[in-house]
């Protein structure tokens, strides 16, 4: 399955979107960049999908409900779950 060029996350509460593009890689799952800073959707063979920035060892945001033995090559549309400090929030990850 080609991966697609491009993620939307959709935040429930406000309606923000972030968007993440294909980047290259040496991996057999594609990475995708946020368009405006340095945060990354990956693989994570402990974690599974999620969203890293900088030199985290966890994700900031993950899959809600695709246990990580049913994560395929691509990140899971659907319902993601985020947390940065005290906040959380809502997000639907949507292939573009």
């Amino acid at each position: 399955m080609t991966p697609p060029r491009t993620l939307e996350f959709h935040r429930n509460i406000d309606g923000v979107i972030y968007r993440f593009h294909l980047e290259p890689t040496d991996t057999v799952k594609p990475r995708y960049l946020r368009e405006d800073g340095l945060v990354w959707i990956s693989f994570n063979p402990d974690w599974g999908w999620g969203t890293w920035s900088g030199d985290t060892t966890s994700p900031s945001s993950r899959p809600w409900d695709v246990p990580i033995d049913r994560q395929g090559n691509l990140p899971p549309e659907g319902i993601w779950v985020s947390r940065k400090a005290d906040k959380s929030y809502v997000y639907r990850l949507v292939h573009i």
